[in-house]
């Protein structure tokens, strides 16, 4: 049995990489765990927000190919878990890990529910540039080798949910082997401290977007009028409030800049980062637009309020349907901010416990690996 495991990924090592692959359990189990950065191969100049490291991971940063090949050829004989795509950006290293017939594991962590092909073209067409076009080429041309041999099947895929293994990301052939394993938000749930930051208050999480200022909506040409923005929803939360007796904090976005001057946009509410999961379980219910957080609402059960202006619904298709299929599937319902009729319905607490663990199991996590942590699931798929 091979007994070193090397996680590689497009950027360096942080909380999330530690979580998904329950890194501190496997070198407590006698592994000798390897962690690759290879951005300054694949995206050149991308990271993340820094964690330290648990004591004897051996964290690797790549300079170029040449140091990428000879490490590999090296390590040969190791486990390699890929966490990203196999995609143009990443073909290297997937060509280099198949040119040395090296033990391959890809891990899809989580999906969610598809959008309609022409609400997708419609987003793309609107931001059509020559960057974008050129990019096309590149999957066309990468799709194509994708089907050589070049690029070698995975030999382990880890299926975090129903219908994760349908989604691609990687190569797979009848050859590859299929374990159960969490997605990063239910892994998370299993691991994570869970002490109440505010346990004498009664409140309701936003999950806020930062959308009038988030840089990917910049660069994609999507604009909002912060003025107009944070009027609405500050109107919204004054309104579920005084229904709910409560108060809405704020569960501030990981791109905010200037996190000090941030929270005077949400006239004086409480502004929390980087404590997402542990607020939505001790909250009474959720606000939201579209959000991947919201999958921790769905783990712990609590009522989903999503929202929307005719605004966000016009400048971002994309996110409106996501979130609209979201809402769908969890038999919740979309608030429209500038219908002031949808301010005097009855805010009720009550979920469709059934329409939620449907969904959990089809995009959150496996009913076979629910009750185990990831170390342990990831041992026995090599074991």
């Amino acid at each position: 049995m091979l007994d070193k495991i090397i996680i590689i990924s497009w950027s360096n090592y942080d909380q999330r990489i530690g979580d998904q692959f329950d890194v501190l359990y496997l070198i407590n189990n006698g592994y000798v765990v390897e962690y690759w950065d290879v951005s300054n191969i694949t995206i050149p100049g991308y990271s993340v927000k820094n964690c330290i490291p648990p004591e004897g991971l051996v964290n690797v940063k790549f300079e170029n190919k040449k140091e990428f090949i000879g490490r590999v050829n090296k390590e040969r004989h190791s486990y390699f878990i890929v966490y990203m795509n196999c995609c143009p950006k990443s073909f290297f290293c997937y060509r280099i890990l198949s040119k040395f017939n090296c033990f391959q594991i890809y891990c899809v962590n989580g999906v969610l529910p598809a959008v309609s092909k022409i609400t997708r073209y419609s987003q793309y067409i609107r931001i059509l540039s020559l960057d974008n076009i050129l990019q096309i080429f590149q999957k066309i041309i990468f799709s194509l080798l994708l089907n050589t041999k070049l690029i070698r099947p995975v030999n382990i895929l880890l299926k975090t949910c129903d219908i994760a293994s349908n989604k691609g990301g990687c190569k797979i052939n009848d050859k590859t082997k299929v374990f159960p394993f969490n997605t990063l938000d239910f892994q998370q749930t299993l691991l994570q401290n869970n002490v109440d930051p505010f346990p004498n208050e009664r409140y309701i999480v936003f999950l806020d977007q930062y959308l009038p200022f988030h840089p990917d909506n910049k660069m994609r040409g999507i604009n909002y009028d912060p003025s107009d923005y944070f009027m609405q929803m500050n109107h919204f939360f004054n309104r579920i409030e005084e229904k709910l007796s409560c108060k809405v904090i704020i569960a501030g976005h990981p791109a905010v800049e200037d996190r000090q001057s941030y929270c005077t946009y949400f006239n004086g509410r409480k502004v929390v980062y980087d404590n997402t999961m542990v607020l939505i379980k001790n909250s009474i219910a959720t606000i939201a637009h579209f959000s991947t957080a919201v999958s921790y609402s769905v783990i712990f059960k609590k009522k989903i309020f999503f929202v929307f202006s005719e605004d966000m619904k016009n400048t971002s298709p994309l996110q409106y349907s996501m979130g609209n299929n979201i809402s769908s599937m969890l038999k919740s319902r979309i608030i429209e901010l500038n219908n002031k009729s949808n301010f005097d319905i009855d805010f009720d607490l009550d979920i469709n416990l059934a329409a939620y663990d449907n969904y959990k199991h089809l995009y959150l996590v496996n009913r076979d690996s629910q009750n185990e942590q990831n170390g342990k699931l990831l041992i026995d798929s090599i074991s």
